[in-house]
């Protein structure tokens, strides 16, 4: 290893610019790995006054932006051969645009390290470091993917703040407001520039193409948070083009393509396409003001808070009343209450709802007539959740997720009118169809089929909640499937699916064989060989001739359904 100041041994090169080395060396009284950046232009290049005032001044910003996600700056000097040098933190890791390059190239591997709300951590940690910069009159100009480090214990590092300068320089400053240059290349669009324009060509905000420096400000870096952000959702920069000339003015003329459009197949949500957006406005009147401003919708954002301020029902009051309209859940804190239909002036309770479990949810996603009341059956505590806040919430996931959701309301109240279980003499494919949708949503959100378990008690109650059947009918099918070749029973009270295939095509099979006109849950059957397809049929033929002969379900009112006269 060579010699470097007497202090340090460099190790090896870990990264070069246009003019200058990153050295990867080891600090000998300290005993400890550090990074070292060398003013260092190519050969026969000269190092001017002007070259070194830069540098330095790069090192004594970056070592008074003292913060967890700023990469701290430890010593800075002249090395044996006269070129300048500061040592820095040494971070394992990757910077965040290869992650997104990975990502974009579908990399399973990243995909599943990095989903959205990885990518939106990562994000949010940098907009830390950039108002902390802000609150120190300190502007970077030069935020993008390529400037982020990402540790492999989750540490996030904004780097390179080789064009910072201060915005608010008095006699009390230690730096004059200047240009730094920074050590990277100039091969492409994606590297920072020097020369007409300072900043990167990707991602560079309009008013640092304007000839007037002055209107170059934190709201700049607000514009280029926004580029990353925009890159972290759609993997693409904000600004395209074949050209340097096409990209400038795509940056000067505001021309960026909507996320969702930029790349569907992201499936990005609503919310935080207009906090994108809005970051990166043309005008800057109409970006955020301040760094904490986008922290503030991105944490609502994340947060996805729907609910109310507790309240308390006492016993015998009612939440829901039979055949009123409503537009608001209940979520059950504390107490139990009681799901109470009438029918021909008799009361039935079809459950007793505890705590942990929502009733009413139906309303908030479609205004509707109750199909049932809801009466505390002790004193109560509940969370409303209400249609306004419900709508609000979905704007912040991606569009299919809502789609999905008023999808499923749909079917459902379609099933409840063309053919209500308790009008029918076996109840067998009603309840299958209830457990799909249930199984389904579960699917919606990336679970693996294998590793999604079912409480046998969990489910009666709420499938018989949904359909108004008593819960004993619901829990007879529910056990015969657990107990079938189509799930794996863990204990005695749960169960999961152990081939989605078969089960899809063991529903197909009981559908067509009861011949009911109610729309197929799946919309598509998955690809299965005729193995399973014939498997699945003669479990369905057994399922149908057991559950109708041993345990055909039928409408019977017993004493103890009766609640009141």
């Amino acid at each position: 290893m060579k010699e470097a100041s007497g202090r340090y041994h460099i190790k090896c090169e870990f990264a070069r610019g246009g003019m200058g080395v990153i050295y990867e060396i080891f600090e000998k009284s300290l005993r400890r790995h550090l990074a070292m950046k060398v003013l260092s232009p190519p050969e026969n290049v000269p190092v001017h006054k002007r070259d070194r005032d830069y540098f330095f001044e790069e090192a004594l910003i970056t070592a008074q932006l003292e913060h967890p996600n700023i990469v701290p700056v430890h010593d800075m000097g002249m090395l044996n051969d006269g070129h300048p040098y500061f040592t820095m933190k040494m971070v394992h890791g990757e910077p965040l645009c290869d992650i997104i390059e990975k990502l974009k190239k579908g990399d399973k591997q990243y995909i599943e390290k990095y989903p959205l709300v990885k990518r939106l951590i990562i994000f949010r940690k940098v907009c830390d470091a950039v108002a902390f910069a802000h609150s120190c009159h300190v502007i970077h100009r030069d935020i993008k993917p390529d400037n982020i480090m990402v540790g492999e214990y989750g540490e996030v590092l904004l780097m390179d703040w080789g064009i910072a300068k201060y915005t608010q320089a008095d006699a009390d400053t230690p730096l004059e407001s200047r240009r730094i240059q920074s050590l990277r290349s100039k091969q492409d669009f994606s590297q920072t520039s020097y020369d007409e324009i300072l900043g990167t060509p990707l991602y560079i905000s309009p008013e640092q193409l304007d000839d007037d420096t002055s209107q170059v400000d934190h709201q700049s870096d607000i514009y280029l948070l926004g580029g990353t952000l925009y890159e972290l959702l759609t993997f693409s920069p904000p600004h395209q083009g074949e050209s340097l000339a096409q990209v400038l003015e795509s940056s000067m003329l505001g021309r960026v393509v909507p996320p969702q459009k930029m790349n569907p197949m992201q499936q990005i949500p609503t919310e935080l396409q207009k906090i994108t957006m809005k970051a990166l406005a043309h005008k800057k009147e109409h970006r955020y003001q301040k760094v904490e401003d986008l922290c503030a919708d991105l944490d609502d954002f994340t947060a996805g808070s729907i609910v109310s301020e507790p309240v308390i029902f006492k016993e015998g009051e009612v939440l829901i009343r039979q055949d009123e309209k409503g537009t608001e859940a209940y979520f059950i804190l504390k107490g139990k209450v009681d799901v109470i239909q009438t029918r021909a002036d008799q009361e039935y309770l079809l459950a007793t709802v505890e705590a942990g479990n929502i009733v009413g949810e139906m309303a908030v996603i479609s205004e509707q007539v109750r199909m049932a009341s809801v009466v505390a059956a002790t004193d109560t505590q509940v969370l409303i959740i209400n249609h306004q806040r419900m709508e609000e919430v979905l704007q912040k996931l991606p569009p299919w997720v809502g789609k999905l959701i008023f999808n499923l309301v749909d079917r459902l109240q379609t099933t409840d009118k063309n053919a209500h279980p308790l009008l029918l003499g076996d109840s067998l494919y009603h309840v299958l169809h209830q457990f799909t949708y249930i199984l389904l949503s579960q699917m919606a959100f990336q679970i693996k089929t294998e590793e999604i378990e079912f409480n046998i008690n969990t489910l009666t109650k709420q499938i018989a909640a949904n359909l108004c059947m008593r819960q004993q009918k619901v829990q007879t099918a529910l056990k015969y499937l657990a107990t079938s070749s189509i799930c794996q029973k863990i204990n005695s009270e749960t169960f999961k699916i152990n081939d989605f295939s078969l089960f899809a095509y063991f529903l197909h099979f009981v559908h067509k064989m009861k011949k009911l006109d109610i729309a197929f849950p799946i919309p598509q059957l998955p690809e299965a060989g005729e193995e399973t397809k014939t498997q699945a049929l003669q479990l369905a033929q057994e399922a149908t001739d057991y559950l109708s002969t041993k345990h055909k379900f039928t409408l019977r009112r017993k004493r103890d359904d009766v609640l009141r006269p």
